[in-house]
């Protein structure tokens, strides 16, 4: 039996309902009567004490069930609701296929394999189950709105799904979870300016258990959980997300202000062009981003994260994790990282977390360290040669350690890692600014090899420490300061080298003794002489109280009064540095 049109709007209550195929006489695809705004089929307000079956239903136009009822199941497995049938031209773009506001049904709303051209609305639904699997949905505005969808049991928008027009679905409720399958998702052509960014659309979510996908998932346009709180794991195993037309800096991923209770796993053949965004982000499992080497540049921008266990981050582009909090391991690969050259490519300034283990370095832009704080502290310190972008201003640690096993160099290669990593500071607006010397992270590691009981170490690097501080100093400027510095250095190697003071000592006096048994002819023995030039070096001596010298001349007198002047010198410089040792 053909039928034109069905209409059971405020219909009596039904015990069940069967529905076959409904369509225009001809079957051509004609226009239907009343005009586009009316539904073909119209079941709006209907109550259904059983349930509905309608396997391989057609409708050549559109069909509206708002506010229908039904005390069971609705299946429809197989149907066809072409909207764009009502006009001879196809019908308007933006046509609604099925609109479904406000249903309650108690079972299961089963509509597999459903191809509908127009507009599918759930809005505010009550279902048991929701059952989409295999669908195919094409419209130029949203494809299937699903918002304040109220899903007791298990959503599943499954399968090979094509949704061209995307998942509309804020605020939906999910009582166990929600499949998306390895379909397309495909952000609307018309619309708000919000919409046209959304693939798919999940902002205000309340899942109980997962949410997830299959490889082969396909997003053109933004996945966003802003503000979704999902109990379980959020897994895209190998999906492919990419922006709305061929601009990198647009979100592809976002759940900016969400609390995932679970993991959130981007890995496994994962592919991404574009920003994913995790701004204050609260994660109660690990975290996982491993992006597919055909993928494009990718930026992870994730200020005040929050992740309970492990962050693991392998892709190609950008990382922003300042102010970032995690409790497990965060083991982040630098080798593919590409920033700008005045930007950061990996900016892990304020950052806490029990282990950083950090592998190679950025292609181009800075490693940003900068007020870090970690339990242990682990890369490769030769893969940061003199000249790399790395800031290490403020960070801190327990521990440090090397992960390529190279323990014979491991403290000149510290060295140079020092030498490279304060060169640079953070100014203002994230700037980067080139000064020269920098000397927290040498006390820093000064008080790790401390604290391990190696105080050779120590010294050490202190002594290279105030090096550098001494060559950073301009002559024309300091010249003073860099005199004194640098006789700190040559006397007592800044006072983490007495053993120079002792040596100096000696050299002086072997000296003295040799110039005055030279120009004043005085031979009382070797031994002799040696201590009474001691005498004079010494600070507190003053050459008048040795009598051997007073008679032999002025050029011994000179000679002696240089030994004063030295020993003087000398004495101060060990007193200084002794000070400054004993203050730190």
């Amino acid at each position: 039996t053909e039928i034109y049109t069905l209409s059971l709007h405020d219909a009596l209550p039904i015990s069940t309902i069967g529905l076959p195929a409904i369509q225009p006489p001809d079957g051509d695809g004609g226009v239907a009567a009343g005009g586009d705004d009316e539904p073909v089929l119209d079941l709006d307000n209907i109550e259904i004490s059983g349930k509905i079956e309608a396997p391989g239903l057609t409708v050549h136009g559109s069909v509206s069930t708002k506010a229908a009822t039904v005390a069971g199941p609705w299946r429809m497995a197989r149907a066809q609701i072409l909207a764009g049938a009502k006009a001879p031209s196809g019908g308007p773009p933006d046509a609604v296929a099925w609109n479904g506001e406000g249903m309650k049904i108690e079972g299961t709303l089963d509509a597999s394999r459903l191809d509908a051209s127009g507009q599918v609305r759930l809005v505010d639904a009550q279902v048991l189950c929701l059952v989409f699997r295999e669908v195919k949905i094409r419209s130029s505005r949203i494809a299937l709105v699903l918002d304040r969808l109220d899903c007791r049991g298990s959503a599943f928008c499954d399968g090979d799904s094509h949704l061209t027009g995307g998942l509309h679905a804020i605020g939906i409720r999910a009582g166990a979870t929600l499949y998306l399958g390895s379909g397309m998702a495909e952000a609307p052509a018309e619309g708000t300016a919000d919409d046209k960014k959304h693939a798919v659309d999940l902002r205000r979510a309340r899942i109980t258990g997962e949410l997830k996908c299959t490889e082969g998932f396909q997003a053109t346009g933004a996945c966003n959980l802003a503000g979704a709180h999902v109990g379980g794991r959020v897994s895209l195993p190998g999906a492919t997300l990419q922006p709305v037309g061929d601009s990198d800096g647009q979100v592809v991923f976002t759940a900016d202000g969400a609390q995932l209770d679970g993991d959130l796993s981007l890995e496994e053949n994962f592919t991404c062009r574009g920003r994913i965004s995790l701004l204050n982000t609260r994660i109660g499992g690990g975290l996982t981003v491993k992006q597919n080497e055909r993928g494009g540049h990718c930026a992870l921008v994730a200020e005040g994260l929050s992740v309970s266990r492990d962050v693991t981050l392998d892709l190609a582009g950008t990382v922003d994790l300042s102010g970032a909090s995690i409790t497990g391991e965060l083991a982040l690969n630098l080798n593919r990282l590409d920033g700008e050259d005045s930007g950061a490519a990996a900016d892990l300034s304020t950052i806490t977390a029990d282990v950083l283990t950090l592998d190679g370095r950025p292609t181009k832009g800075f490693l940003d360290l900068t007020r870090a704080s970690v339990n242990l502290f682990c890369d490769c310190p030769q893969d940061w040669p003199e000249g790399s972008r790395i800031v290490l201003e403020g960070l801190e640690y327990r521990d440090i350690a090397t992960n390529d096993g190279d323990r014979k160099n491991h403290e000149s290669n510290r060295l140079q890692w020092l030498k490279a990593g304060t060169q640079w500071s953070r100014g203002s607006e994230g700037q980067y600014e080139k000064v020269g010397f920098t000397p927290q992270p040498y006390q820093q590691l000064a008080a790790y090899y401390r604290n391990s009981g190696d105080d050779n170490q120590a010294r050490r690097v202190l002594h290279e420490m105030y090096s550098r501080r001494n060559k950073s100093l301009h002559n024309w400027h300091e010249p003073v300061i860099k005199i004194w510095n640098t006789a700190q250095n040559v006397f007592v190697g800044y006072g983490y080298s007495p053993e120079r003071a002792f040596g100096w000592l000696f050299a002086f006096a072997v000296i003295a003794a040799g110039l005055f048994a030279w120009v004043g002819k005085v031979h009382t023995g070797p031994v002799r002489e040696i201590i009474m030039s001691l005498g004079l070096v010494l600070p507190g001596t003053g050459y008048t109280q040795i009598d051997p010298w007073k008679a032999t001349g002025t050029a011994s007198h000179l000679i002696a009064a240089l030994l004063v002047l030295w020993g003087l010198v000398l004495g101060a410089t060990v007193i200084a540095a002794l000070a400054r040792v004993i203050k730190q």
